[in-house]
């Protein structure tokens, strides 16, 4: 099963980033990548981790009806620029991250 993260402040707001005039939340494929992220972006200190467990993505789902996209960071490469991300959408990110059938 394939853990998530996202990173939000203490008032619950998401990192956002604006690309190509979309509204577009970084996701990351596992807490390493993340903390690394953060590394390159000590601006960034004021976010915290945040696993995306269901009731996240029910969250995740309100956004993406709203418009917003989302990005799947990579695990290579841990560059501080945030367009870096492969579009993702909140199905997908469901999809992987529901265990593998026995």
């Amino acid at each position: 099963m394939t853990h998530f993260y996202l990173m939000q402040r203490a008032n619950g707001e998401l990192l956002t980033e604006t690309i190509d005039n979309n509204r577009t939340v970084p996701i990351w494929p596992d807490f390493q990548s993340l903390q690394k992220f953060k590394v390159f972006n000590p601006s960034l200190s004021i976010f915290l981790p945040k696993l995306i467990d269901s009731r996240t993505m029910g969250k995740l789902k309100g956004l993406e009806k709203q418009g917003a996209k989302f990005s799947l960071m990579s695990t290579e490469e841990h560059s501080p620029d945030l367009n870096d991300g492969l579009p993702i959408t909140v199905d997908k990110l469901e999809e992987s991250a529901r265990p593998a059938a026995a």
